[in-house]
C-alpha cells in the first residue's frame, strides 16, 4: 500500500532578490537623507551670503575710515561740541546725503568738485570722500543706509554705522519676511 501525504510538501528555495518591502524601505531610508541634506545645503547657502553680506560690510566701513584717517586735518578741526550726524540713504539709485546736526556742516553735503582730477581743500576732499563712499556704499546695499556721527567730546571720535535688511532663511527652507527682526548693523569706531 501506498500512502500519500495529504498536507502540501514545501521545498526550500534560497531566496536570491529581494522582497518588495525592502526595497521599499530602502527608498524610504534614501529620500529622507536626500531631503535632509537639500536642507543643510540651502542653509549653508544662505550661512556664506550671510557671511559675505558682513565682510562687505565690514569692508566698506574700513573704506570710509580710510579716507577720513588720510584726510585727517579736515576731520580733527570739526569742533569738540558740535556732534552731528551725516545721513546716506537712497534716493532712485543715488546717495542721498542728509544731516541733522549744525547747518555748518551742509556744506559736506553740496560740494561738486571732482576731486579725482582737481587739486582740493581738505573740507572739498572730505565732501568728495562721503559722496563718493555714498554712492558706493548705495550701490552695494540698494535698501541700506549708513551714518557717519561725529560723538561730542574732547577728541575728534566718529562713529560710522551701516544698516540694511536681510533676508533669511527659517530652519524649515522659506524666506521669512526682510521686516521681520532682521534689521542688521555694523559699526566701526574711527579716531582720523
Amino acid at each position: 500500500m501506498h500512502i500519500t501525504n495529504s498536507f502540501p510538501v514545501y521545498f526550500k528555495v534560497n531566496q536570491n532578490g529581494s522582497t518588495l518591502i525592502e526595497i521599499l524601505v530602502a527608498l524610504l531610508i534614501v529620500t529622507v537623507s536626500l531631503i535632509g541634506h537639500a536642507g543643510m545645503q540651502s542653509m549653508a547657502i544662505d550661512s556664506t551670503h550671510t557671511a559675505n553680506i558682513h565682510g562687505i560690510s565690514a569692508y566698506q566701513a574700513g573704506s570710509l575710515a580710510s579716507r577720513m584717517r588720510a584726510n585727517s586735518n579736515y576731520w580733527r578741526t570739526i569742533e569738540e561740541d558740535k556732534a552731528f550726524n551725516i545721513n546716506i540713504s537712497n534716493n532712485n539709485g543715488t546717495s542721498k546725503l542728509s544731516n541733522d546736526g549744525d547747518s555748518f556742516y551742509d556744506s559736506l553735503l553740496t560740494y561738486a568738485t571732482d576731486c579725482a582730477t582737481t587739486s582740493c581743500s581738505p573740507e572739498q576732499l572730505a565732501a568728495f570722500d562721503i559722496k563718493a563712499w555714498g554712492q558706493t556704499q548705495i550701490d552695494k546695499f540698494p535698501n541700506g543706509q549708513a551714518r557717519i556721527t561725529r560723538l561730542a567730546g574732547p577728541r575728534a571720535v566718529f562713529h560710522i554705522t551701516l544698516m540694511w535688511r536681510e533676508k533669511q532663511m527659517s530652519s524649515l527652507g522659506k524666506t521669512q519676511s526682510a521686516a521681520t527682526n532682521l534689521d542688521k548693523t555694523y559699526q566701526i569706531r574711527v579716531e582720523p
